[in-house]
């Protein structure tokens, strides 16, 4: 199936010269389509405002330590049921997401090693499953950042 896909981003022009269109293979593919539907606020695409996935309305959205198991959760189900519903080549999908412990940064003064406790939240999220007709397992990974979180 080498070459049977167009490559992201896609150009129309390219449409009426093949030498010029960009492809890719089905693995290449699926994960190309993944990142978009990830990337993708609700309401953004003019064409389908369902397409995308709800973790960009928590985009902003202050989490205290004791939320983290819900907000992982919510960012999990929102990526699967976007999936479920547009990437068809894809079964058997599950998607891993977490944070990133905050990094400690040394103090300029003091020299002591410090947490910030406002900064950005760095997610990292899995997705593994089989693609339809292969049955090939298919494993994804992205990694995003996010608005501030506050740990405190």
């Amino acid at each position: 199936m080498d070459g049977d896909y167009y490559n992201l981003p896609f150009s129309p022009n390219d449409i009426w010269d093949p030498r010029k269109s960009a492809k890719c293979d089905l693995e290449v593919s699926i994960g190309q389509h993944l990142k978009l539907i990830i990337a993708t606020q609700l309401g953004e695409k003019k064409f389908d405002p369902a397409f995308g996935c709800e973790i960009w309305e928590d985009d902003f959205k202050l989490l205290k330590k004791d939320q983290e198991d819900n907000w992982r959760g919510d960012i999990e189900t929102s990526i699967k049921d976007s999936i479920d519903k547009y990437e068809t080549r894809l079964q058997n999908v599950r998607v891993k997401a977490n944070h990133q412990k905050p990094e400690e940064f040394n103090d300029k003064i003091t020299d002591e090693p410090k947490v910030y406790n406002r900064m950005k939240r760095f997610i990292n999220i899995n997705i593994t499953g089989k693609i339809k007709g292969t049955k090939l397992d298919f494993f994804f990974h992205e990694q995003l950042y996010f608005s501030p979180l506050s740990l405190d």
